[in-house]
């Protein structure tokens, strides 16, 4: 089954997104379902992403420099579980409590789409927040803290300004050749982002 041309043929993303205009309330649980049912074409188009990389970005950043508490999680590396402390933040208005790793994956799904990726990239102080999760997060938090800017890298203007970020580059080498990685994900991430590095602008997008 084509789960999202189920969504489609229900038009699930416009009565989401109506929701999400109308009740202030339902507002990140409907971020959050957007992110996941939306194709590119509804990245793009609707206005409301605009607000939702507004919301999230500054959602992240207040998570990645004062979170409310760390809570446990599981992650599969391959054949086993690993568990990390991640950083959470607790949402008052809609009463709920979001994962910092949670937060990114909504980024990355936004990122996806052409369109979002200076938008995300250029918020005030995300990407410095970024790069700084980068190097001093828990694996977890590294690999999706990567996996988010190695999606943006594919815009040839950001891939140009990232080239430029030695002291990230360094760090992101060291760390793969220190052979301390124990999550395969977060070494995947870090091969992928030096592989990306290496491609010509005029070869993206």
């Amino acid at each position: 089954m084509n789960i999202k041309k189920t969504w489609t043929d229900l038009d699930a993303v416009n009565v989401i997104a109506s929701y999400m205009r109308n009740f202030e309330f339902f507002q990140i649980n409907a971020i959050m379902i957007l992110s996941n049912i939306a194709n590119e074409r509804d990245l793009e188009s609707l206005t409301e992403i605009g607000s939702t990389i507004e919301i999230f970005t500054e959602m992240t950043i207040e998570c990645i420099n004062e979170p409310d508490r760390f809570v446990k999680q599981e992650f599969y590396n391959l054949e086993e579980i690993i568990k990390y402390d991640i950083r959470n933040i607790e949402d008052g208005e809609n009463n709920c409590l979001m994962s910092l790793t949670g937060l990114l994956l909504v980024l990355y799904k936004i990122s996806l789409s052409e369109k979002r990726k200076l938008e995300i990239y250029e918020k005030s102080n995300f990407k410095d927040s970024l790069f700084e999760l980068i190097k001093t997060g828990n694996e977890a938090e590294k690999q999706h803290a990567l996996q988010l800017l190695i999606s943006l890298c594919f815009d040839k203007n950001i891939l140009f300004k990232v080239k430029k970020e030695n002291e990230l580059i360094n760090f992101i080498k060291n760390l793969l050749s220190s052979k301390t990685i124990e999550c395969i994900q977060l070494e995947k991430a870090c091969n992928n982002f030096l592989w990306i590095l290496n491609q010509e602008e005029k070869v993206i997008n």
